[in-house]
């Protein structure tokens, strides 16, 4: 009977660094020598064999529990992680008087991870990674994973063979970058105590001078020489019965054997292991013990068979009694297997500390997409995307039918988009033709194509219908970027396309990551690591720049941890339960990446509707510093501003009153003559009776009254110049004047006022335009603004205070709770604004960094250096220009936690707010609640001082995993 075409696996075992030093150390141990000694020859035999424990066979346990008990085997090996219990295999070591070697070799591979949140990357997405530190720690994480579930070798494939049936199977086709992703791959396993095998030895072979060959002999013998563990190949064993004079065609000239070619190429010493369980059940049962012996003479040291281990053991006992075996030979391997599971086993501890946590693991995954998604083609310049404002973008979701799908969700995180989500690519002409029809007319189309097919059939999934609408859409002159989530062997459909963007998988994960990089967030640095055609070829990879804006990840991504992060889910919890505020918004950015940004609790007590990350908050006077202070910086750094002049130099209608000569930054250090505030409302309305004086305001709109006040009150057309004229009138504070125009420090809305006056000025334009045309769109904030009742329909705003005394309604709909700025008609430089926490975030991390953001700069890094400078600290004044700062002289009265650096700069808001930047830790922090509702004497947040607190927090996260690098 012939059995050459049934395959036996080759493994090359060599537990961490005994592959070429192990004949040096056989003599080397006492225990090796008396257990040897003390060992019967049948145990010896037993000592060479590892069962097998297949997929969903879990009772397999009872019979391997008896095959240990009675005969001693050396090992198990399981091929499902599924299948691996802790239990089990401590009984299983339990019933061994030698300890076994326990083995993990997945049908589907070390990289697939069944029932967990996310899926480690495929094989072929590392080789794309420029950087092997991440393939390192992503053999840690596994080993880890491994060492928990007890196993101590696990099997690898690092096959050069492109597999064009299913290219995920290797790791790419160019030899130099597999030896170098599959060094750190291994070595990372291996440092976690976890022995490492790689699969797949080129056996004997019709043509030993092919390049494809070569290669594989190239790839094997340097990861051998280097840092291998295990190695397991495909072996052919031809005519076990009759055939012994046959011969096969050398590995290379001089050596039939891959095991003595091994050694004599790569100066390996370890242990050869031979796995059987590929071959016809029929085979293996008939010739489990002639396959067995054929093994061992052809120089394997252990044996993977299935069946019969009874037989097994006893047909290679009368191989050596008849002179077929030398029983030497069975020593020698046993000595191996002994030093190497005392080496391996014995001397280390059963588990080592974790370090890579769940959710490192996944921000681990989540750096390896960032690593590894390949820019193939960027034509038009279009990549990054620099321009998100006046754009109108389609996103093309082809064979992903999620309306919320991760790939729209992350784009719409900068930029406004229509998602057309489709369940398949086959579609129609006439579907084609419709699609078509929607989108040609937008600026830009993101086209994303998701299969999971690896088939040449069916043209790995890029479907004809989706080459059709892309040429279609090319045609019309639309920007098109292309996006492959699925095998790169579709990229040959695809070379036509002037931006293309290969990202490997499906997976959700990436499907964050690629918006990404499309819109500069992170670069490109991926290379792909297969030859697809002659016009795609290995290597190629465009590197795309960073334009600075925000990325998104876990906090462990950044230095954080997200388990200590759950304090702040406990603290606002209780907060809530003491109503301190109905709900909130936090956002924190630590080194450029947005880690955290959640809501909790409701718009109100009454839990109708729940905050959302999309609902909007008034921010009160952090409108100083979102709005009026980013307007001065804007205009300082076009030299339209200077913070050393006096008021009258910017605003004539001042000179002659005791305003004009006012300093600039007196009034921003809150130490000029000014008031603390002016009382308007008395001019409009009776304060005794709450009678409106309708010379101002009336309850509903009519010529002459349409600046809206609330949703029932609308304001004479000419109430801000009748606002101007009440503030130039009125009277200075009788304060201590110092040197310099200086006084003592009072915080004061009223300058405000004034730089509002000059902003709208010096640019031409209404406040909230100004800064919308020339900050917050070019940012792609679209949250953050004036008027949002006017502005965004359909958006949720938490409501603020059950006004009694001035507009005798709730303040609600997005109309500002600040009573002056609501008589401004809402747009006011001391309060106004509406945002998410994740928008303000956005324009803190902006000035950050030093007024850039999005390959534009806002601002000079000077500019925001002047103004986060204190100049009065000597008079302990903590006060920036418009900043506000912390209190470094007594941190119990600062308004943020002592934690944060003294470079911090940021402010609060009397509805609850707060936004903060501390750029010596690069971390940007934002609070947004409605405290004051219903009531503004709600002074619980205040009392408990709960924004510092929570602010702490993060740093103490930061902190944690400092603690723990040291």
């Amino acid at each position: 009977m012939t059995l050459g075409r049934y395959p036996v696996y080759l493994i090359l075992i060599a537990c961490i660094g005994i592959s070429s030093r192990i004949a040096a150390q056989e003599s080397s141990s006492a225990w090796v020598d008396t257990t040897l000694a003390n060992m019967s020859l049948e145990e010896k035999i037993a000592q060479l064999l590892i069962v097998p424990i297949q997929t969903g066979q879990d009772a397999q346990t009872f019979r391997v529990e008896r095959l240990i008990e009675k005969y001693g085997v050396g090992g198990v090996v399981f091929q499902d992680i599924e299948n691996v219990h802790t239990d089990s295999i401590h009984l299983l070591q339990n019933k061994s008087t030698i300890p076994l070697f326990i083995g993990l070799d997945p049908i589907k591979g070390i990289l697939n991870r069944k029932h967990k949140p996310f899926n480690y990357p495929k094989s072929i997405t590392l080789g794309a990674i420029g950087s092997n530190q991440a393939i390192y720690q992503l053999g840690e994480a596994i080993a880890e994973e491994h060492q928990e579930l007890l196993i101590n070798f696990s099997t690898i494939n690092l096959d050069n063979n492109i597999h064009k049936d299913n290219p995920h199977t290797t790791w790419g086709d160019i030899k130099e970058l597999i030896v170098s992703k599959g060094s750190a791959f291994i070595r990372g396993i291996q440092r976690r105590n976890v022995a490492g095998c790689l699969k797949y030895f080129p056996k004997s072979t019709s043509n030993p001078f092919s390049a494809e060959h070569q290669d594989k002999l190239f790839i094997y013998r340097n990861l051998i020489a280097d840092s291998i563990s295990l190695l397991m190949s495909e072996y052919t064993i031809k005519d076990l019965q009759s055939k012994q004079g046959q011969t096969t065609i050398p590995l290379v000239a001089g050596h039939h054997n891959p095991l003595q070619f091994l050694r004599d190429s790569a100066n390996y010493e370890g242990l050869f292991m031979a796995n059987l369980t590929s071959l016809n059940p029929l085979v293996q049962y008939q010739y489990a013990g002639s396959s067995a012996i054929q093994t061992l003479k052809d120089g394997f040291n252990m044996v993977i068979t299935p069946y019969d281990i009874p037989r097994v053991i006893f047909d290679i006992k009368q191989a050596i009694n008849v002179g077929q075996l030398s029983e030497s030979v069975i020593d020698q391997s046993v000595r191996k297997i002994l030093l190497v599971k005392e080496k391996k086993i014995i001397a280390l501890p059963e588990r080592s500390p974790i370090y890579y946590t769940e959710n490192q693991k996944e921000a681990l995954v989540q750096q390896i997409y960032e690593q590894s998604t390949t820019v193939i083609h960027a034509q038009d310049s279009i990549l990054p995307f620099l321009k998100v404002n006046q754009q109108k973008v389609a996103v093309i979701s082809l064979g992903n039918d999620d309306p919320k799908n991760p790939f729209y969700q992350y784009t719409q995180h900068y930029i406004e988009a229509e998602h057309f989500p489709l369940s398949t690519q086959n579609i129609s002409t006439a579907a084609v033709n419709d699609l078509y029809n929607k989108t040609k007319t937008f600026n830009a189309v993101i086209v994303g194509i998701f299969t999971d097919s690896n088939s040449p059939i069916d043209r790995y999934g890029v479907s004809y219908a989706s080459v059709q609408l892309l040429k279609k859409l090319r045609a019309s002159n639309t920007r098109v970027i292309t996006v492959l989530f699925g095998s790169p062997m579709g990229l040959q459909y695809l070379d036509f396309c002037d931006n293309l963007i290969c990202a490997y998988e499906t997976s959700p994960i990436a499907q964050r990551v690629v918006p990404q990089i499309i819109f500069g967030a992170v670069e490109s640095t991926g290379r792909l690591p297969i030859n697809i055609s002659t016009t795609i070829k290995g290597g190629v990879g465009i590197q795309t720049n960073s334009l600075q804006r925000i990325s998104y990840g876990l906090p462990e991504m950044s230095g954080m941890d997200s388990e200590y992060l759950k304090k702040v889910d406990s603290l606002i919890e209780q907060s809530i339960i003491q109503e301190a505020f109905p709900g909130c918004q936090i956002v924190a950015i630590h080194h450029g990446r947005m880690v955290f940004n959640k809501a909790y609790g409701h718009l109100t007590y009454s839990k109708n509707k729940a905050i959302t990350t999309e609902t909007l908050y008034d921010i009160a006077s952090v409108t100083k510093v979102a709005a009026t202070v980013q307007g001065l910086m804007y205009l300082t750094s076009k030299n339209k501003f200077n913070i050393y002049n006096n008021l009258g130099y910017y605003l004539p209608s001042l000179r002659g009153t005791d305003k004009s000569s006012l300093r600039i930054k007196n009034i921003l250090t809150h130490c000029s003559a000014l008031k603390g505030g002016y009382f308007f409302w008395g001019h409009v309305m009776d304060i005794n009776t709450r009678l409106f004086n309708d010379n101002y305001l009336v309850d509903k709109a009519k010529e002459g009254y349409n600046v809206q006040v609330s949703p029932n009150l609308f304001a004479n057309d000419s109430i801000k110049d009748y606002m101007w004229d009440w503030l130039k009138e009125s009277s200075l504070s009788r304060r201590r004047r110092y040197r310099g125009g200086r006084y003592s420090y009072r915080y004061s809305d009223l300058g405000y006022y004034f730089f509002q006056r000059i902003i709208e000025k010096q640019t031409g334009q209404p406040l909230d335009q100004f800064l919308e045309d020339s900050i917050y769109a070019p940012m792609g904030l679209r949250s953050l603004g004036y008027l949002p009742y006017l502005r965004k329909k359909g958006r949720d705003i938490a409501p603020t205070e059950l006004d009694f005394r001035y507009r005798q309604e709730l303040v609600t709909d997005g109309f500002v709770h600040d009573p002056s700025a609501a008589l401004m008609g809402g747009v006011a430089g001391h309060a106004g604004l509406f945002s998410t926490a994740h928008d303000l975030g956005i324009l803190m991390q902006m000035n950050l960094q030093n007024g850039r953001y999005g390959g534009k700069e806002f601002f000079t890094e000077k500019t925001l250096n002047t103004f986060n400078n204190r100049p009065y600290k000597m008079y302990r004044n903590r006060r920036g220009y418009g900043w506000d700062k912390p209190n470094p002289w007594k941190k119990s009265e600062s308004p943020t936690s002592p934690k944060a650096s003294t470079y911090t700069f940021g402010h609060t808001g009397y509805t609850g707010t707060c936004a903060w930047a501390d750029p010596k830790n690069e971390l940007v922090y934002v609070f947004l609640c409605n405290r004051v509702y219903p009531y503004a004497n709600n002074r619980t947040l205040i009392d408990l001082d709960l924004r510092s607190e929570i602010q702490g927090i993060f740093y103490e996260a930061i902190e944690e995993v400092e603690s723990l690098n040291r």
